[in-house]
C-alpha cells in the first residue's frame, strides 16, 4: 500500500503506531494513541462513559478497546440495564462473548467492535494513513470471525465528508501469533545487514 499505515494493537492494553515506508527504509513511529479520550458516538456510549467515569477520573479509549475493555463494557452495560454482573475472569467473559452464550457479554463485544471501528477510522484520519490500517494485538485472532458481521466497517467509514475516502482505505487483520518477532528481525536487518 502507498502512504502511511496505522497499526492498532488491542490486547492487554491498546498499542498504536504509525508505519511509514520510504523507498529506502521502513520507519515505525510509536505513539500513545491508546490513551486518547474515549469519544462516545451514541446514547449508549454516552451512558457507558458515565458509568466508567464513576470509577475513573479520565476514560481513555484503552478502557474500552482492549482485552480488559470487554469487562469494562460488560459491567457498564449491566449497570445501565440493572442486570447482575457475572463474576469471573476476563478469559471466561471473552469465551462467553465469543460463543454468544451470554446476551450481555455478546452486547459488550459488539460495542467493543463498534468502538474499535470508530477509533481505527479516527486514527487513520489523524495519521493520514490512506495506505491502510493494520489490526494486530492479542485480541485480533479472537475477533476475526466477528469483525465482518459487526458494525466495525460502518463506524470506520462514518467520517462525514471523508466517508468515500475512508471506504478506499484497506483494513487488514494481522493473524500471525508473533508479528513482533518479524518486526524485530526486519528492524535489525534494516540497521545492520548491508
Amino acid at each position: 500500500p502507498q502512504g502511511p499505515i496505522t497499526v492498532l494493537g488491542p490486547g492487554t492494553g491498546l498499542g498504536v503506531a504509525l508505519l511509514h515506508r520510504s523507498p529506502s527504509r521502513v520507519t515505525v513511529i510509536a505513539t500513545e494513541g491508546g490513551h486518547i479520550d474515549f469519544a462516545p458516538l451514541d446514547a449508549i456510549e454516552d451512558a457507558i462513559l458515565g458509568q466508567l467515569r464513576r470509577r475513573h477520573r479520565r476514560v481513555s479509549v484503552e478502557r474500552i478497546v482492549s482485552g480488559p475493555g470487554l469487562a469494562n463494557l460488560y459491567e457498564a452495560l449491566a449497570a445501565i440495564e440493572g442486570q447482575p454482573v457475572l463474576t469471573g475472569d476476563d478469559k471466561a467473559l471473552w469465551a462467553l462473548a465469543l460463543a454468544g452464550q451470554d446476551p450481555l457479554a455478546t452486547a459488550a463485544l459488539d460495542r467493543l467492535l463498534l468502538c474499535l471501528g470508530a477509533l481505527a477510522g479516527d486514527l487513520a484520519l489523524a495519521h493520514g494513513s490512506f495506505g491502510g490500517v493494520a489490526l494486530a494485538g492479542g485480541i485480533g485472532a479472537r475477533i476475526a470471525d466477528h469483525l465482518p458481521r459487526s458494525g466495525f466497517e460502518n463506524r470506520f467509514r462514518a467520517k462525514g465528508r471523508f466517508e468515500a475516502r475512508m471506504a478506499e482505505i484497506p483494513v487488514k487483520l494481522v493473524t500471525h501469533p508473533q508479528p513482533g518477532l518479524y518486526g524485530a528481525a526486519a528492524a535489525f536487518a534494516q540497521e545492520h545487514v548491508r
